[in-house]
């Protein structure tokens, strides 16, 4: 597999480390503040964990039975788990999160080449790009931070 091939790997990577070390320093008062979307930080983190544990379990599955396109109404479980995860501690929620991700992301790296390109072409890039996924909530959260402390 090409450098370009193997990108994924490395950003997947980079996303599951900024995402352990945002969480690292945290302080309690930023993980309950609200988000511009109502959303506690530690809801978000939640949140995150629970989309890279649905690619985890979809990854398994294409592995055992074949590649088939999975559509979830995304906005309706996200509605109903925000709340479920206001009820996690911070602490619980970046586990969840850092767990998630370290699970999808080794079995990812472990996929052959070919169901990757299987994956992405009848399914979804996102299932294998995590990374792009955590870099938009990692951003929103940085910048948020950035600015509810001027």
């Amino acid at each position: 597999m090409t450098k370009a091939g193997q990108d994924y790997k490395q950003q997947n990577h980079e996303q599951r480390e900024r995402l352990a070390s945002l969480g690292a320093r945290l302080s309690a008062a930023q993980w309950s503040a609200r988000l511009p979307n109502g959303w506690t930080v530690a809801a978000l983190f939640g949140h995150l964990g629970f989309w890279d544990r649905m690619a985890l379990a979809l990854v398994e599955r294409y592995e055992r039975e074949g590649v088939a396109p999975e559509k979830s109404n995304f906005h309706l479980l996200n509605g109903v788990l925000a709340g479920l995860f206001e009820r996690m501690t911070p602490e619980q929620c970046l586990a969840w999160a850092v767990d998630a991700a370290e699970a999808l992301d080794a079995r990812i790296a472990a996929l052959p080449p070919a169901l990757v390109a299987e994956i992405i072409e009848k399914d979804s890039e996102r299932r294998i790009h995590r990374h792009v996924h955590r870099r938009n909530h990692l951003d929103r959260v940085e910048d948020w931070l950035r600015s509810s402390s001027r």
